[in-house]
């Protein structure tokens, strides 16, 4: 099956590099690519089902990028299968810390070049982009150790793919995408903050803390940014002399005061004491954000009426299952198939 793999990509690539891009869109080329990406599924699938690690690990994995690694590395943009980024994070998800002597190989052949794919502006290769975050989310949750031995220059591309994820804006990504990546930034100041390495923790705290804190700001209009901060533990002081508290305290306000020079100082020192009053307390904060939110727009003239929809939804659902309990309350339409409730 690899064999076929691997001719059929050759074939591709011999077909790109004689005729350009534009060769992809014929027939027989789609085709092609179709077997690829059947193959690609069906060892998904059986990676995912196996019970033994081992077998994959020794017998499958080295012939297997053989084939897959460098074909995805070598091909142009428009011939690379996203498929095989999905393929990497369930074989990492599977085989976990075992896999940690390949994560470098693995880096070398698809990092870079995906990244360069989807940097260019937040539009093209949404599948790609996807299947990219989810293998950085699988990496650093299973392979940790060896993506912070990295070089500081390498370690840092992963911090700004983490970052590149949750602040996506385009609409089919940007929810998934987003998602994926503060799971990420959580995760890793998780293991950061329970790290044997205590030194190496603080060392990332002073090098990425108010970055990643700026760029958590920016989207502060889902909740689930702020909670992230939580995982933090600060030993090492980020601004000597001043104390931590004092220096975020004191970035944060620099910070929105440049951003929204429409609300007042008072505005924004109570903004700011909130997110430090609050900082346990996810339903006081989200609601702390959320008053923070209507100033903004109402400032503007812009409609507040969509940072409430979560408790609209919920109380017409709370409707919902009331009638539910009392028989002849629901509309026909509303009630459930047998067949689909099973």
């Amino acid at each position: 099956m690899l064999n076929v793999y691997k001719v059929t990509s050759e074939n591709i690539s011999g077909l790109v590099a004689q005729s350009g891009e534009e060769v992809l869109k014929q027939p027989l080329l789609k085709q092609m690519r179709a077997v690829k990406r059947e193959i690609l599924t069906l060892i998904s699938t059986w990676v995912g089902k196996t019970q033994d690690a081992n077998v994959v690990l020794e017998n499958f994995v080295p012939p297997l990028f053989d084939a897959v690694l460098f074909d995805y590395q070598r091909n142009c943009s428009a011939a690379r299968e996203p498929k095989v980024l999905s393929l990497l994070s369930i074989i990492v998800s599977q085989l976990q810390s075992s896999i940690n002597p390949e994560v470098i190989r693995i880096l070398d052949a698809v990092f870079t070049c995906t990244l360069e794919m989807i940097n260019r502006d937040m539009e093209e290769y949404p599948e790609h982009r996807l299947n990219f975050f989810s293998l950085l989310q699988a990496l650093n949750h299973e392979c940790f150790d060896v993506l912070i031995s990295l070089p500081p220059e390498h370690f840092r591309l992963i911090v700004d793919a983490v970052v590149w994820a949750f602040k996506h804006t385009m609409r089919n990504v940007a929810e998934i995408g987003g998602i994926i990546g503060l799971d990420i930034l959580k995760d890793m100041l998780t293991q950061f903050g329970v790290h044997r390495d205590k030194e190496r923790a603080q060392t990332f705290y002073k090098h990425f803390f108010m970055e990643i804190l700026v760029h958590v700001l920016t989207v502060v209009t889902d909740s689930n940014q702020i909670k992230i901060l939580a995982e933090i533990s600060i030993t090492e002081q980020l601004n000597p002399p001043q104390s931590n508290i004092d220096y975020i305290y004191m970035h944060i306000s620099e910070t929105f005061a440049q951003a929204f020079d429409n609300l007042t100082p008072d505005q924004i020192r109570v903004t700011v004491k909130g997110f430090f009053s609050f900082n346990i307390d996810s339903v006081k904060m989200k609601n702390h954000l959320r008053d923070f939110l209507v100033q903004i727009k109402e400032r503007v003239g812009e409609d507040t009426s969509d940072l409430f929809i979560e408790e609209r939804e919920q109380e017409i659902q709370n409707v919902q299952n009331a009638k539910k309990e009392v028989p002849g309350m629901l509309n026909p339409h509303e009630i459930a198939d047998d067949d689909s409730m099973k």
